[in-house]
């Protein structure tokens, strides 16, 4: 869920920093709706709020930008954070040295649109390795650990793994997610010769242990985070199996998927694989990744962000990057919504699906109210897994992906499939819409399977009770 959440929860943010501490989570969340109610004119702000938060964000960034050239190191060596103090301005964190994964994290280009990720003790990063036979917890903090030793070797001794895939949620989501267990799953089904490596950062995106609907900027640095921890541990993992299969090499290929902000962790994951070992992703599967601090097509009062390609998930990431985008333009005829996606071309190769000339937004079966729950944002992880047995085929091909479908015409040779099945050998930087109606299989005038219905559980269930039932 972000959408006009972004917009209003800045503001809100503020307001709840001035107001008294509230004892527990259900009075916060009635608090919030009580403020979401009294500012509920363009879904939470005017046009002059929304100008005085834009102007007040520009102010922000020009000031972080010249921090950097007020930092004295030395004053500040025993501590994990540097700080510098502006003229008339408030201490502002630098640098954050996150020691549970021994990395230091800086401001610095690509990243002066973003604040600094959290570490570890706030994010909380959950990791579960998944096999036919295996399912076991490894630990991400103070790499190596006894822990993820043992798990690894559970997972990989005498069982032939060609393939480990890391799968991670976005915004507002958890280790729990029903989707998550269902493509993972589904995944070890269709290849019995491959391992799951699930991903949870609930609590750094904003989905634990309650929704946080004001959450998204950090949640959106906490990306950063999140992309070298799983790093970290697929080189941990790497060399453990070179270990026990007496090979050199890690004798497994490695394929991330990930849903809005969790396409970008896919990417940090990928440039920090290139940098700290000879380790290379082959696959990212990016679905909807998220657009708002991440892509420039994103409207007020992101619009002024001019972002790097290095601050996001790019084609360069992995050996082959294969996108669906569901959720990429603004809401309603004024546009003055955010979507939470993006239309910038992001792989080597993009899908846009659709119908009515509607491509890569505005969903059939979703109205752009419900888009605002997330509708269409999430119908691409839906996609990519019924395309596990049923791919759509292309539609047309397209030239600019921001005039979609102006620019597109009939596919004149092959029609790719969308999904698990795309072809990585036949493609580099080209775009596809795809036809798709409301309901499961997705894939127009096809009805060859079951809908996908995500199972539902009691809300009482604890988060490892939900994660216990989600595996059987």
């Amino acid at each position: 869920m972000l959408g006009h959440i972004y917009t209003v929860g800045v503001l809100l943010t503020i307001t709840l920093m001035y107001t008294a501490d509230i004892s527990n989570a259900q009075e916060q969340l009635e608090y919030i709706q009580r403020q979401l109610y009294r500012q509920r004119k363009f879904f939470g702000m005017s046009r002059s709020e929304l100008h005085k938060l834009n102007i007040k964000h520009e102010k922000t960034l020009k000031r972080l930008r010249k921090a950097s050239y007020y930092v004295d190191k030395d004053d500040y060596k025993n501590s994990t954070d540097i700080f510098v103090k502006k003229r008339s301005f408030p201490w502002s964190v630098v640098n954050r040295t996150c020691q549970e994964i021994n990395y230091t994290f800086e401001y610095k280009e690509p990243f002066l649109h973003q604040s600094l990720p959290v570490c570890g003790d706030v994010i909380q990063p959950r990791m579960f390795l998944n096999t036919t036979k295996v399912y076991c917890e490894v630990d991400p903090y103070n790499l190596p650990n006894n822990k993820t030793d043992n798990c690894t070797q559970q997972a990989f001794t005498n069982h032939q793994i060609e393939e480990l895939v890391i799968i991670t949620h976005g915004f507002l989501k958890s280790i729990s997610s029903t989707w998550l267990h269902e493509l993972g799953n589904s995944l070890l089904k269709e290849n019995p010769k491959r391992a799951i490596l699930l991903v949870g950062w609930g609590h750094g995106s904003g989905g634990s242990p309650y929704p946080d609907p004001f959450y998204y900027y950090q949640a959106a640095a906490n990306t950063r985070y999140m992309g070298v921890s799983v790093a970290k541990m697929l080189i941990e993992i790497a060399k453990r199996t070179s270990l026990i299969t007496n090979k050199a090499e890690a004798p497994f290929r490695m394929h991330c998927i990930g849903h809005s902000l969790g396409a970008h962790i896919c990417g940090f994951v990928g440039k920090n694989l290139k940098v700290m070992s000879h380790l290379q992703l082959k696959r990212i599967s990016g679905l909807d990744p998220a657009g708002p601090l991440f892509a420039s097509d994103v409207p007020y009062p992101f619009n002024f962000i001019q972002i790097s390609d290095e601050a996001r998930l790019n084609k360069r990431d992995a050996g082959f990057v294969d996108v669906i985008h569901t959720d990429g333009r603004a809401r309603f005829s004024f546009e003055v919504i955010p979507q939470y996606g993006t239309m910038y071309q992001l792989g080597h190769v993009d899908f846009f699906p659709g119908s009515n000339g509607e491509f890569g937004w505005n969903q059939p079966g979703c109205w752009q109210v419900q888009d605002i729950g997330s509708c269409s944002h999430s119908r691409s992880h839906d996609l990519y897994l019924a395309s596990l047995q049923d791919p759509c085929s292309s539609f047309q091909a397209c030239k600019n992906t921001t005039l979609i479908p102006d620019t597109c015409n009939q596919v004149s040779s092959e029609y790719p499939k969308m999904g698990y099945w795309v072809s990585s050998e036949k493609f580099d930087g080209s775009a596809f819409t795809v036809l798709t109606v409301g309901n499961a299989p997705f894939c127009n005038g096809t009805n060859l399977v079951q809908p996908y219905e995500p199972r539902k559980y009691s809300e009482n269930l604890t988060e490892e009770e939900e994660i216990s039932l989600l595996r059987n």
